[in-house]
């Protein structure tokens, strides 16, 4: 074979090899296998969960005596402990709080209530604040329903303060936020609620999220629950949604039973109803009234 034979040869193979890479980079991809998908995670639902304590009264102690441990709660809760009654008080007394001079406090239920004004950083507006003392030895689940003498439109408008709008521990004082202030406005309350709680009982409410509550968003959207304490991620199913958008779940009955219950096992049953008595039904509850 001579050379321009040969060379001419190799020249076809280099050209034919060229334009496979050009097939396969540009004109096709190449068919890989699937990648077969991931397992599904494994979901442990919360019926699953209290089914097992209801069929086992001493799984509930123990997570009792875990969580008081986990919070450093002395002594550690029993069952005993959180079926006793919590006694609930209300006031619907109207109190007209001014932010300076008389009228700028009251006192209601164990509650101190001081309003007071102050700057929203990095604008020339001001904002109403409201501070919230416990003055009893208790710790106290509470409801302050509040709006400002004139309209309610600014509210939406304020910066908001982290604090807890659930709970406050005895002695405990906080700040929170209720809307734009503007020369003479007041801020009236129209109603005070509140429920006596013991010390676990306290950590459970502050990590349930104020809606589940059936607490007004607007000047609750700043709860943070205290060092130590997770918030729940809580979806009421539809049933329970519409029971507290009509008022057949109370805020008192909601705070009675996530008193009792952990937020991350239980969820709140259609139907449920406060404790009136001690001992009036056997723990954990997972089903309302019958």
């Amino acid at each position: 074979m001579s050379d321009t034979v040969f060379r001419a040869l190799v020249a076809l193979v280099a050209l034919g090899a060229a334009a496979l890479v050009v097939r396969v980079s540009f004109c096709r991809a190449i068919d890989m296998p699937a990648v077969p998908p991931p397992p599904p995670p494994r979901r442990v639902e919360v019926a699953q969960v209290t089914a097992e304590v209801e069929r086992d009264p001493q799984v509930y102690a123990r997570q009792l005596a875990d969580d008081s441990r986990a919070l450093r709660v002395e002594p550690p809760a029993t069952p005993a402990d959180l079926s006793r009654a919590l006694p609930h008080r209300v006031s619907e007394e109207r109190i007209a709080l001014a932010p300076r001079g008389k009228g700028s406090s009251a006192e209601v239920l164990g509650l101190r209530l001081a309003l007071s004004v102050a700057d929203i950083e990095g604008t020339p507006r001001r904002q109403m604040i409201l501070g919230i003392t416990n003055t009893t030895e208790d710790y106290l689940a509470y409801r302050v329903l509040t709006r400002p003498s004139r309209g309610t439109s600014s509210c939406h408008e304020k910066a908001d303060i982290a604090h807890n709008a659930v709970a406050l521990a005895p002695g405990q004082t906080l700040r929170r936020s209720e809307c734009i202030y503007k020369s003479g406005w007041r801020l009236v309350v129209s109603r005070v609620e509140t429920v006596a709680l013991p010390a676990l009982s306290y950590h459970y409410l502050s990590a349930v999220p104020p809606p589940a509550l059936g607490l007004d968003l607007l000047p609750a959207r700043g709860h943070r629950p205290p060092a130590g304490r997770s918030p729940c991620q809580i979806f009421h199913p539809a049933t329970v949604a519409e029971a507290i958008r009509s008022g057949e779940a109370r805020w008192r009955d909601l705070v009675d039973f996530y008193a009792r219950h952990s937020c991350q096992t239980f969820t709140f049953p259609v139907g449920y109803k406060a404790f009136e008595r001690d001992g009036e039904r056997a723990l954990p509850v997972v089903q309302g009234a019958p």
